[in-house]
């Protein structure tokens, strides 16, 4: 079962916004500025909430806790789907009232919060993220370091005991594939961040079809958290956060490892970038002592702004038609 994904404008609007983005920053091109994050406003509970970049209201995905339990949870770890109908997340009930909490689980609800299915059930599961026809979710095996696949269209949910695709990784992030007619077409790939060949973090590609792992970094520092841009860019890259200058920033690369290009300088720890639907702007989380709230920035690091408290963005993507299996 494959998904099918209708219309042209995501390539019109795209050849538009460039045309656009030294004059007006492409604010009005892009295709949605609602950004879905962890926020703490319900402490000792964290919520799933997402807003627009330039309205106050919120919508509270998790405030209820999907309706699995009356006494609280943690949830955290959202990622919208590629047709942004769908928000997958990873959710801990509490166990008691004191908040201690039952293993993390991975989820999937509508934007509101309804509707939720519980996608796999496993000792601690994070950072799911969706396939680019958006008919699987890849999420981190926390307790034993791997990565698991689960197919939304035929497995019987919750799924207990998922397809394992690596064994040493973590935080996956699905390839995108770029609106480009003329370009080859591109293996399906996902990008972790894994510790196989050393101390220090790098980050790697899985190729799905044939489990061929390349090495992207080598640098002797710390390289994590990769985060693909979305369908329908015209430049395709990987965003990831290093601490090779001292701190943590962003920075970007091609799929291959090339072309490397730090997006944040400041002095504080930057961490969990993602692109936005067109892949000119980043959000990202910034931590100054005991602060932390989300950024956005262009994608070549001018313009950085401050948004909202909150942590682990992630950035809405509209398309034109559901996204279904056939």
């Amino acid at each position: 079962m494959r998904t099918s994904q209708k219309g042209t404008s995501s390539i019109v609007l795209t050849v538009s916004c460039l045309a656009l983005v030294a004059l007006v920053g492409c604010d009005e091109v892009d295709h949605t500025d609602d950004i879905g994050y962890v926020s703490f406003a319900a402490s000792p509970q964290t919520d799933i909430a997402h807003r627009t970049i330039n309205t106050a209201g919120v919508t509270r995905v998790t405030d209820t806790c999907l309706g699995v339990t009356q006494v609280g949870c943690y949830a955290t770890d959202p990622a919208w789907s590629p047709d942004g109908r769908r928000i997958a997340l990873t959710m801990a009930p509490f166990t008691d009232t004191a908040a201690s909490r039952a293993p993390y689980q991975v989820w999937t609800a509508d934007p509101d919060g309804s509707n939720p299915v519980q996608v796999a059930m496993t000792s601690d599961a994070g950072d799911p993220a969706w396939s680019a026809d958006g008919t699987r979710i890849a999420f981190s095996l926390l307790a034993s370091g791997g990565i698991a696949v689960v197919d939304l269209c035929t497995a019987s949910m919750p799924v207990t005991n998922p397809r394992v695709v690596v064994q040493d990784g973590g935080h996956p992030s699905w390839s995108h594939p770029p609106v480009d007619d003329d370009a080859p077409p591109q293996p399906e790939r996902i990008a972790f961040h894994s510790t196989r060949d050393g101390g220090d973090l790098d980050i790697y590609v899985l190729e799905v079809g044939t489990g061929t792992v390349t090495r992207l970094t080598t640098d002797p520092a710390d390289d994590r958290m990769p985060a693909w841009t979305k369908p329908g860019t015209s430049r395709e890259r990987i965003a990831f956060v290093s601490d090779r200058n001292g701190s943590d920033d962003i920075y970007t690369m091609e799929p291959d490892g090339s072309n490397v290009e730090r997006i944040t300088t400041d002095p504080d720890h930057e961490r969990h970038p993602d692109f936005s639907a067109f892949g000119l702007f980043i959000v990202y989380e910034r931590q100054s002592g005991n602060n932390v709230g989300l950024r956005r920035v262009n994608y070549d690091g001018t313009s950085d702004r401050a948004l909202w408290d909150g942590v682990y963005p992630t950035w809405r993507q509209t398309m034109d038609d559901p996204l279904t299996c056939e």
